[in-house]
């Protein structure tokens, strides 16, 4: 089964608030940094609420949307950006990778 929708209604797009879980990395050579980030959800149960945790890589590369110094480990931010997936070799094995690309933080 093939859905049809209008070209305007693709969209890659990601909001997210959770807490940061690694301590940003400044790549050299690239504008941006790296962290984790984690997001949790409480999920209703008959007996007992199950906590679900997922992690998230992120990569901020528009310096001008953070401020390095104000993100730190256990920092909670919202953030809008996309997915994205790539693919490198690792002694010969293919693996996939997904991180969010941010392109808005807001610190709370």
């Amino acid at each position: 089964m093939t859905l049809k929708y209008p070209p305007q209604t693709r969209v890659n797009r990601v909001f997210l608030l959770g807490q940061i879980s690694s301590a940003p990395i400044h790549e050299p050579g690239n504008a941006g940094i790296t962290f984790t980030l984690i997001t949790k959800e409480i999920i209703p149960k008959k007996e007992s609420n199950i906590e679900h945790i997922e992690f998230h890589f992120v990569r901020v590369t528009d310096k001008a949307i953070f401020d390095k110094t104000s993100l730190h480990i256990g920092k909670i931010i919202h953030l809008e950006g996309k997915i994205h997936t790539y693919s490198t070799f690792e002694d010969g094995i293919k693996r996939y990778h997904t991180e969010i690309v941010a392109g808005q933080l807001q610190l709370f």
